[in-house]
């Protein structure tokens, strides 16, 4: 697990992505990249997405995990 600022995110069409998602995604801007997650209450992978922008200019922990030629960030805890 790492440690990353949230800098930002924004909410994205799943297709913007890849075309058969069909549920919305965030697209959430760190201080080590940009990376994706599942909307709130989603779950991808065995993990729930998180609400990342409660995070913004927070710093937390999180797994860092490629998938679908994707970064995707699960969130661990706020520090």
């Amino acid at each position: 697990m790492n440690r990353y600022k949230i800098i930002s995110v924004e909410i994205k069409a799943g297709s913007s992505f890849e075309r058969g998602w069909k549920s919305s995604m965030q697209k959430i801007q760190t201080d080590k990249g940009v990376f994706i997650d599942n909307m709130l209450g989603k779950s991808f992978g065995g993990w729930i997405g998180h609400n990342w922008s409660n995070e913004i200019a927070q710093t937390v922990i999180a797994n860092e995990v490629t998938h679908s030629g994707y970064k995707w960030l699960e969130f661990k805890e706020r520090i």
